[in-house]
């Protein structure tokens, strides 16, 4: 950076230099940084600005007092730079000859992260042993952990981890770890999940990726065997010592292969449970995740059972309900038309025509002074008259009575009322 000098008599007072204040578009004006220069210095380089990011920058004179008026405000975009150090980095022993490694990304980027890089060297005592790099490099800037194989049981190792972006790899940052001595037993059964692929030449591929426990003895590295279902003979992928997952090619398309994923650590080995897999030779582009189906889902299966149990107490309470009979209409019809002494009260829901005379009156018993006597031809007459009515009443489509009788019946009614 370059400016002008500012006049002697304009200095007011002893002249201490000038300051250079640069600040970027995401921290704002107020967090600027400032570079002190002296006093006869007319241009500087300046390397406090921030890579891959809008800068600006401007100067000022000061006294021993106060701060002259700032110059104009220049713009700075600044290319791509290197990151800085990872943020922070774990390891964790697998099996007797690897590591698992875990680690968070950067705070300064500067850039495009496009992945990071592993070493590491053997530590015996004091001496650090020559440095090798992981293979294969990691390509996948959202990566945060990645296993380290083909170690030495019981041993030491110094692992640094350094993010990458276009402008090269930057900061390092380092630990070190201990491998597990040899193992004396067998390692813990691993899981395994598989992706159909997209056929190449008329074959299918299968995207076999594995979850070692890593709550027991996980092993150091894994490999995939795999065979048709009618098959005996199981067929070996290599030995995948940093990926947890493989591509089988080759696959005939259209049939059941049987996979499942083997654990090793020293001399001791564990195979996964089988899995069926089908084998397409068109398939749609994209990851298409095997999961268990919704009917053979814990879950499913017991809210299925809820319903269905539901719906049995529900068709139980309709059919108890329906079953104990009640009350028909009739009683409110023989209400309606002029009949008040109509009580089935004490009939159990039954019909009291049957019980009691259709003369509109109960039958009472006789007092010590009085005898009541009913017209002998009243019962006969009023049942007769009912039969005749019935041809006009009826009953109408939903069963229950109209209600509507002969007016014979209602002539005699009356008569019969007024005979004492």
């Amino acid at each position: 950076m370059e400016w002008d000098p500012v006049r002697a008599d304009s200095i007011n007072g002893h002249a201490k230099g000038y300051k250079i204040q640069t600040w970027t578009r995401e921290t704002g004006e107020e967090k600027y940084r400032e570079i002190i220069m002296r006093s006869d210095s007319t241009q500087s380089l300046v390397q406090s600005f921030k890579p891959y990011a809008v800068n600006y920058a401007r100067v000022l004179a000061f006294n021993g007092a106060y701060n002259g008026p700032a110059s104009n405000t220049i713009t700075i975009e600044t290319p791509e730079g290197q990151p800085g150090p990872i943020d922070l980095l774990d390891c964790f022993p697998m099996g007797s000859s690897a590591l698992l490694l875990q680690w968070k990304a950067p705070q300064e980027v500067n850039g495009v992260l496009t992945g990071y890089r592993i070493y590491y060297s053997k530590v015996t005592g004091t001496h650090i042993g020559p440095e090798l790099e992981r293979e294969p490099r990691i390509f996948n800037n959202v990566t945060d952990k990645a296993k380290l194989a083909g170690l030495e049981p019981h041993s030491k190792y110094r692992v640094t981890v350094k993010a990458t972006t276009g402008a090269g790899e930057g900061l390092g940052y380092y630990t070190e770890c201990d491998t597990n001595p040899q193992a004396r037993q067998p390692p813990s059964m691993p899981n395994f999940r598989y992706t159909h692929k997209t056929a190449d030449s008329g074959m299918s591929r299968i995207k076999v990726t594995w979850q070692p426990y890593v709550d027991g003895n996980p092993g150091s590295h894994f490999y995939v065997q795999y065979k048709k279902e009618r098959e005996t003979q199981w067929v070996k992928t290599e030995d995948q010592l940093n990926e947890n997952s493989i591509v089988v090619k080759g696959l005939d398309p259209e049939q059941v292969y049987s996979f499942r994923v083997v654990a090793v650590d020293g001399d001791y080995q564990t195979p996964s449970r089988v899995q069926s897999v089908n084998t397409y030779l068109n398939i749609a582009a994209g990851p298409q995740h095997r999961q268990s189906t919704l009917a053979s889902s814990g879950w499913f299966i017991g809210m299925l059972l809820a319903i269905i149990f539901l719906l049995g107490v529900c068709l139980v309470v309709c059919l108890v309900k329906r079953n104990r009979g009640g009350k028909y209409a009739v009683q409110e019809q023989e209400v309606a038309h002029g009949r008040p002494d109509y009580d089935d009260g004490g009939h159990d829901g039954g019909f009291s025509e049957y019980t009691q005379p259709l003369d509109g009156q109960h039958q009472r018993v006789p007092s010590l002074g009085s005898q009541m006597k009913l017209p002998p031809e009243s019962d006969n007459e009023s049942i007769a008259d009912y039969a005749d009515g019935m041809g006009d009443a009826g009953m109408d489509e939903d069963g229950s009575f109209i209600g509507k009788y002969n007016p014979r019946r209602d002539e005699k009614s009356s008569l019969g009322a007024t005979l004492v």
